[in-house]
């Protein structure tokens, strides 16, 4: 449960930063968070090749489920928090004037 909630946190992280790197362009976050992932993914295999945990990532669908899952929900979080900001920054605007 302890690694569930880092990494979520961790998730967060990565969509507010997308939020301040890219603006309304939802399906760059979205493929950007796949090849990170998907990168991550492959660089862990490599990494563990020839032991005995390898077995548990096997998987087609591990392969691309873990990648995809992750690029969700850090593009449901960048969706969140991107309109929240722009919720926040229309209301300075009324504020000021």
């Amino acid at each position: 449960m302890y690694i569930m909630i880092v990494s979520l946190l961790i998730y967060f992280v990565v969509a507010n930063i997308f939020v301040g790197l890219s603006k309304e362009r939802i399906w760059f976050v979205f493929i950007g968070s796949l090849i990170l992932s998907s990168l991550g993914m492959g660089w862990r295999l490599w990494l563990e090749w020839g032991e005995y945990s390898l077995v548990e990532h096997m998987n087609p669908v591990v392969y691309v489920g873990y990648p995809s899952i992750i690029a969700f929900i850090i593009t449901a979080i960048y969706s969140f928090s991107s309109s929240y900001l722009e919720r926040k920054l229309n209301e300075k605007k009324r504020s000021v004037f």
